[in-house]
C-alpha cells in the first residue's frame, strides 16, 4: 500500500503533472491592496505556494514566485476605509480612484498602496517568503501587455461570447468595449464606459457617467475588466501556478470563465487550487479578516507578540480549504503545538501513531524551512509570559536567565543562538501578556496578603501557609524540582489536603485560586520576596 502523500507535496507532485516536466516555473499570487494587508493574506496568497515552492527546489526545480499588486482597482470607499482618514466625509471625493492614485491617509508615503503595504512587505523574509512583486500600474505599460490587450479588444467579440456563457442574467451587450478607461476630469476608474480605441495612439474615447466628461483617456491608464486581466497576468507572466480563494472557486465562477477565455485565445493557464479564510476570532466575535474592512492583524504587529515560524505552523497545519479560526488569546496552544511538533521531529517525544508523526514532522519541516541541527532550546510560553510580567525586561539576560536555570527551563550551558532564542519568546511573550492574555495570564503581584483574604482562609489553611512560611526561612532553594518536593510534601502534612494548600497560597501572593507552578512562581519571583508577602498572614 503506498505511504500517503502530505497535502503539500501532493501540490508539488499536480503542478509537475499539470504543467510538466521543466527546469523552472513561475508562481504568481494576486493581492488586495484595498487596505491593511493582514496575516490572512499571507496564507493562500503567499505562505502555501512559499511552501509548494521550497519543495520543488528540493527537487531540484528553478521557482520564480511573482507577487502582484492590484494598484489599478477602484477604491471602493467603505466606511473602514475613508475613516483612516483625519477628514472621512473629505476623502469620499476619492471614492473610484485608482488605488495607486488615492493619497496616503497619514501622509508618510506617496500613496495608499505604499502606505499599507509597508506593514506587510518588509517583514515577508520573516515568514520565509521570498517574493518578486509588480502592480498592475506597470502592468499596463509593458509591450507584451498591450499586445495581448489589443489582441482581445480586436476580437470583442469572442471575448464577450465567451464571458457570456457565464452571465446569463446580465449578458454584456454587442457593443460592450472590456476596458475601463481612467476619467481624465474627475480621476474615477468605476464609472466609465468605453465608447471607442485607438490602437495606434493608444487611446480609448469614454463617457463618465459620475462627473459626464465624453473625452480621450491613455489606455495606459486604465484598465482590463477582472477576468481578462486575470487571464492577461497568466499569459505574460507565463504562470504555471497560482492560488485563489474560494471565492473564485464555485463552478461556473471568475477561475472558469479565466480558463475558458484562455482557452479560447490559445493561452496557456495555471495550475492551482483553491483556500478557505481566516477569521479574527475574539471569543465570541469571530470576523473574517479583511484588508478593505480593516479587520485582521498585520504581519507587522504579529510579529510583535508571536513567532512567523509559529503562523507558518499553524497555516501548514491545516489543509487549504479549511477555515482557520486566529485567537491571539490563544497563542499559548498555538506554541504548545509547535514546540510538541519539535520535539517529535528530533526525536525527544514519541507519539502513537506513526502516520500522524510522520504528518507532524512534515509540517514542522515546511514550516521552519530549514531545521537546526539539534532541538532548539525551548521556554514554555506560558512560562516565558509569566516571567516576562515578573522580571523587568532589563535584566532578562542575566537574572531572567539564572531563574530559568534554577526552574529547569534551561539548561546549565546553551548556545548563544538558544540565548536569543529564548530572549526571544521572553519579549513576544511580555507584548502577548500585554495586548491579547486572557485574564489567567495576567499577574499581579501581592505586596502583602489582602485583609478578605486572610479572613476568607480556614484555620488549617493560615496554619499551612505559616508552616510554609517557616520552611521558606529554614531553607534556600536554587533547584525548582527540590522546592516542589517539599511543596508537595507540606501540602500532604498540612492537613487540609493539597488543593487546598496551593489554592490558599495562591491567594495570599496574587488574590486568586490558582496560577503558575509554585515552585516556579517562588523562585522567579525570589524566595525573600514571596516570604516578605506571606509574613503579613500574622
Amino acid at each position: 500500500m503506498e505511504e500517503p502523500v502530505f497535502w503539500a507535496d501532493q501540490l508539488a507532485r499536480d503542478i509537475l503533472e499539470e504543467q510538466g516536466e521543466k527546469d523552472s516555473y513561475v508562481f504568481n499570487s494576486g493581492m488586495s491592496v484595498s487596505g491593511k494587508m493582514h496575516i490572512g493574506n499571507l496564507r493562500g496568497e503567499l505562505m502555501i505556494p512559499s511552501r509548494v515552492r521550497h519543495i520543488l527546489e528540493e527537487g531540484g526545480k528553478e521557482v520564480d514566485f511573482l507577487g502582484v499588486y492590484y494598484t489599478q482597482d477602484r477604491f471602493k470607499s467603505k466606511q473602514e476605509q475613508l475613516e483612516q482618514f483625519d477628514d472621512p466625509e473629505e476623502a469620499e471625493k476619492y471614492e473610484g480612484w485608482r488605488l495607486i492614485d488615492v493619497p496616503d491617509p497619514e501622509g508618510c508615503h506617496d500613496n495608499w498602496v505604499e502606505h499599507f503595504n509597508e506593514e506587510n512587505h518588509p517583514y515577508l523574509s520573516d515568514f520565509g517568503i521570498d517574493v518578486e512583486t509588480l502592480t498592475t500600474t506597470e502592468f499596463y505599460t509593458w509591450g507584451d501587455t498591450k499586445e495581448l490587450v489589443r489582441r482581445f479588444l480586436d476580437n470583442r467579440e469572442r471575448v464577450r461570447n465567451v464571458l457570456n456563457e457565464f452571465r446569463e442574467r446580465n449578458p454584456y451587450p454587442e457593443d460592450w468595449i472590456p476596458f475601463d478607461p481612467l476619467c481624465t476630469e474627475c480621476n474615477r476608474i468605476d464609472s466609465t464606459e468605453a465608447l471607442e480605441v485607438d490602437l495606434e495612439d493608444w487611446e480609448v474615447r469614454y463617457r463618465c457617467e459620475n462627473c459626464g466628461a465624453e473625452s480621450w483617456s491613455d489606455m495606459e491608464e486604465g484598465k482590463l475588466g477582472w477576468r481578462l486581466e486575470w487571464s492577461a497576468l497568466w499569459h505574460v507572466l507565463e504562470v504555471d501556478f497560482e492560488p485563489y480563494g474560494k471565492d473564485h472557486a464555485t463552478p461556473g465562477g471568475s477561475r472558469d470563465s479565466c480558463v475558458a477565455l484562455a482557452k479560447e485565445f490559445d493561452l496557456d493557464y495555471p495550475a492551482g487550487f483553491s483556500f478557505n479564510w481566516v477569521y479574527l476570532k475574539d471569543g465570541e466575535d469571530i470576523r473574517e479578516m479583511t484588508s478593505s474592512g480593516d479587520v485582521g492583524i498585520t504581519a507587522q504587529e504579529y510579529l510583535e507578540f508571536s513567532a512567523p515560524e509559529v503562523l507558518a505552523f499553524v497555516y501548514m497545519s491545516n489543509r487549504p480549504m479549511s477555515e482557520i479560526y486566529f485567537s491571539p488569546r490563544e497563542l499559548p496552544t498555538h506554541y504548545r503545538r509547535f514546540d510538541r511538533a519539535e520535539r517529535v521531529y528530533f526525536g525527544n517525544e514519541d507519539m502513537d501513531d506513526e502516520k500522524r508523526e510522520m504528518n507532524l514532522e512534515r509540517v514542522y519541516e515546511l514550516a521552519v524551512l530549514d531545521p537546526p541541527e539539534e532541538q532548539p532550546v525551548r521556554v514554555e510560553f506560558d512560562h516565558a509570559a509569566f516571567v516576562a510580567q515578573t522580571i523587568p525586561p532589563g535584566e532578562w539576560g542575566k537574572e531572567g536567565l539564572e531563574k530559568l536555570r534554577d526552574t529547569g527551563h534551561v539548561p546549565e550551558e546553551m548556545s548563544e543562538r538558544d540565548r536569543e532564542r529564548v530572549l526571544e519568546r521572553l519579549e513576544r511573550a511580555r507584548n502577548w501578556a500585554r495586548d491579547y492574555a486572557p485574564e489567567d495570564h495576567l499577574y499581579e503581584f501581592n505586596e502583602e496578603v489582602p485583609e478578605e483574604v486572610v479572613e476568607g482562609l480556614s484555620s488549617e489553611q493560615l496554619a499551612a501557609i505559616r508552616d510554609l512560611v517557616r520552611m521558606l526561612e529554614e531553607n534556600d532553594y536554587s533547584s525548582g524540582g527540590e522546592l516542589e518536593d517539599d511543596l508537595f510534601e507540606l501540602a500532604r502534612d498540612s492537613g487540609v489536603g493539597v488543593g487546598e494548600f496551593f489554592q490558599a497560597s495562591y491567594l495570599c501572593l496574587l488574590s486568586r485560586e490558582d496560577g503558575p507552578r509554585l515552585a516556579d512562581f517562588i523562585l522567579t519571583r525570589g524566595q525573600e520576596e514571596v516570604l516578605n508577602v506571606l509574613r503579613t498572614v500574622g
